[in-house]
């Protein structure tokens, strides 16, 4: 336990922040990365608890004296105080299958493993992979309409999905009628139309959520644990 930070200092200070007050109150405006310092605070705080789940587990199956020390290192309560050692194990596990601590410490953000961690993710998630399919089903669609099996999805600097036909098709009959031409090649046409300017909008405002669900995940994460102990 010699390198276990000062859990109940930082229990406190998560607590603190989790309820969203002074510095940590949504309409601060604060011009250092407090996200980032939250974060790091909370994996420090997992860690150390951690560290203690895994001293008291040495503990396991020992017959020890000590009462004061059995009190110390047994989950469970006790009829004196009526409250014995947390069972840390199954509350840590939940945050480490959650997400890579190592990976959030070292990109400021925490990334799920699995679905199921943060609703509001998820559903984001849902929205981009139905955007996803809407964009395509129309490209199926367009390459039957316009004749054009080699027909795809091109990105050009800002733009995205772009259809690009090869350039012979300039002229032609095959070229539907509501096309509007981006930009070109010697080898390339690019066009948009309006039906895929509403299917990239549905895409871009789905990433848009996703980027706020992200935003506001570490909050997410620390008022689950703070709710489910009692600091």
């Amino acid at each position: 336990l010699r390198s276990t930070p000062d859990l109940e200092r930082s229990l406190s200070r998560l607590q603190v922040s989790s309820r969203g007050t002074g510095r940590n109150a949504e309409r601060v405006v604060l011009y250092e990365d407090n996200s980032k310092k939250r974060l790091l605070e909370f994996l420090s705080a997992l860690k150390g608890l951690r560290q203690v789940a895994k001293a008291v587990a040495c503990f396991e199956g020992a017959e020890l004296k000590s009462r004061r020390l059995r009190r110390l290192v047994t989950p469970g309560t006790w009829e004196r105080t009526g409250r014995g050692m947390c069972d840390l194990a199954p509350a840590v596990d939940k945050f480490e299958k959650a997400f890579d601590w190592k990976l959030a410490a070292e990109t400021g953000r925490i990334v799920p493993r699995v679905k199921g961690v943060d609703q509001a993710l998820d559903d984001a998630e849902e929205c981009i992979s139905e955007a996803n399919q809407g964009l395509q089903d129309f490209l199926a669609q367009e390459r039957t309409r316009a004749k054009c099996p080699s027909m795809r999805f091109v990105d050009l600097n800002k733009d995205a999905y772009l259809l690009q036909l090869p350039a012979s098709v300039l002229g032609s009959k095959a070229v539907p009628a509501d096309y509007e031409k981006h930009s070109m090649t010697k080898d390339v046409v690019r066009f948009t139309c309006d039906k895929l300017e509403e299917l990239k909008a549905q895409m871009v405002k789905a990433q848009e959520l996703k980027e706020a669900a992200m935003a506001n995940i570490l909050t997410v994460q620390l008022d689950l644990f703070c709710r489910d102990w009692d600091l």
